[in-house]
Parts: C-alpha cells; structure tokens; sequence
C-alpha cells in the first residue's frame, strides 16, 4: 500500500492542508520543532484506524475553531488499486 495524497480538512493546527507524494521512491517528512510532523502522523493513523473517542486517553486533535476534525487520504494497493477514505469526527 502507498499513500497518495493527504486532504486534511481540520486536525488540530492543521487546516485545510494539501500534501501529494510522488509515484516512486521514499518520501522524508521533516520539519522544525513544532511544525506538524507529529500531527500529520497522527491524522494519518486516524484515518485508518478511526479518532479516538472523547474517553480514551489518546491526544485528540480536535480544532479550536469549532469545526469537526476529519480529511481523506488517497491510497494505491497493488491488488485493489486505488481508493479514498474519507472521514470526520461525529
């Protein structure tokens, strides 16, 4: 499986924010302190496994504009081809 692209509507800081990652080769996120990277790990385990709930003790990344956390993520799997979840926090 190889992610494709990232359309993250709201999470946390982060608001909507585009990310495309090329076809082939490894692909380095790297960043300052505080500059998302953590975040965007996040989202991306979110997005796959679903956002913790309000009693569980993972961080959550809920906005602070009020708006709902979510986005999609595009990915390639050589057997299934492509698909795009898409989620938001109820």
């Amino acid at each position: 499986m190889k992610i494709l692209s990232l359309h993250i509507y709201h999470f946390g800081g982060l608001r909507d924010c585009k990310i495309s990652f090329e076809q082939s080769g490894l692909q380095l996120l790297f960043g300052e302190n505080e500059a998302g990277k953590t975040t965007l790990m996040d989202f991306m385990k979110c997005m796959l496994y679903g956002f913790p709930a309000k009693n569980q003790s993972e961080r959550r990344y809920e906005p602070k504009n009020g708006n709902r956390m979510g986005g999609k993520m595009t990915i390639q799997h050589k057997k299934y081809g492509r698909w795009t979840i898409e989620m938001v926090a109820a």
